[in-house]
């Protein structure tokens, strides 16, 4: 299967699973596509013990997934999805090395798609290894593979980039959304992109401000926003 039939793969589970934000929360986003997820230490010892021979991390049997709950949390995400990629791109339980690597490509951009990383303003290892809860290993090839993929976006846009820049794109802020939290005013609606306040309250709060510094921040800000492919 090739990278583009993968991305697309990724984009039909953001739609179906209704992902909205991130980092992904991996055990709810398989219960979505109907998948069933046990821990190694939910079972006997014995099958532990015959679990970890078999993997260390995660594995695949008859599309469940059983994974090693005794992990550092960043790399039972990466391995709970590298799974969930096996399930979804149809592979069949003796697996090449070629399935292997494009389990790893789902994992890694469905966890942390370039688009996003580009729209989320990443500007290092760091910043993605906080924004996706990503292992430093995972948001490093991450990152390294979106240096990649902005080289070639500037030359020609992906179809399938565009479409999960729609999946994403709220029509209330005209942005790309990246994060999703409660507003810490009105403990009602939801804040976006880091910010600490929703949309609602942020105006309510501008209004009460009525000094031209502030109305002339808030018209860039807005203008900013508009933008959709222009800054890539």
């Amino acid at each position: 299967m090739n990278k583009q039939n993968i991305l697309e793969k990724i984009l039909e589970v953001y739609q179906i699973c209704n992902i909205s934000s991130f980092p992904l929360d991996c055990l709810d986003l398989i219960s979505k596509c109907g998948i069933t997820c046990k821990s190694y230490s939910s079972l006997s010892r014995k099958k532990q013990e015959h679990c970890l021979l078999v993997s260390e991390e995660a594995f695949t049997l008859k599309n469940e997934i059983y994974y090693n709950d005794k992990i550092l949390d960043k790399r039972i995400r990466f391995s709970l999805i590298h799974e969930l990629g096996h399930i979804m791109l149809n592979h069949k339980e003796n697996r090449s090395e070629a399935e292997e690597r494009e389990a790893n490509f789902f994992a890694t951009n469905l966890l942390a798609p370039r688009i996003v990383i580009h729209y989320s303003g990443c500007k290092n290892l760091a910043d993605v290894i906080k924004r996706f809860d990503l292992s430093e290993e995972a948001a490093g090839y991450a990152f390294s593979d979106y240096k990649y993929w902005l080289r070639k976006a500037k030359l020609q846009f992906p179809d399938t980039d565009k479409q999960i820049y729609e999946h994403f794109f709220n029509t209330e802020i005209n942005q790309l959304v990246w994060s999703i939290s409660e507003c810490e005013c009105c403990f009602f609606y939801p804040a976006y992109n880091g910010s600490k306040v929703c949309p609602s309250c942020f105006i309510a709060n501008l209004k009460k401000h009525q000094n031209s510094f502030d109305v002339q921040e808030y018209a860039l800000d807005l203008l900013r926003s508009q933008k959709l492919y222009g800054d890539i």
